[in-house]
């Protein structure tokens, strides 16, 4: 796997992958799975206008915003995890969602 922006170290049971540049290609694997990184997969699949990117970007930043400076590093954390999980393994999928609480007003 070879994405622009992100350099991968190898050991034999690790990986450490570094996000050197927020390149145009990170953004648009994002924009490809971030719905289903969210949502779940087969969410998605039984309702795509529904957890469109629009409508998920939406609700992502409306939690997201609500959250603590290290929160927020950590949610990016997770979703570039997710991301990268899946491109990395192609012979894996990963079942857990992304799902962001609500602050309790």
């Amino acid at each position: 796997m070879n994405i622009k922006g992100i350099r991968i170290v190898k050991g034999k049971a690790w990986i450490i992958c570094f996000v050197d540049d927020f390149s145009k290609d990170i953004q648009d694997k994002i924009r490809n799975k971030l719905s289903a990184i969210f949502h779940g997969v087969s969410e998605v699949n039984s309702s795509p206008d529904f957890y469109s990117y629009k409508n998920t970007i939406k609700s992502f930043i409306e939690r997201y915003d609500t959250k603590d400076e290290d929160t927020k590093k950590g949610i990016i954390a997770e979703l570039l995890a997710h991301l990268l999980l899946d491109l990395l393994y192609t012979d894996h999928k990963s079942i857990s969602i992304l799902k962001i609480r609500k602050k309790e007003v």
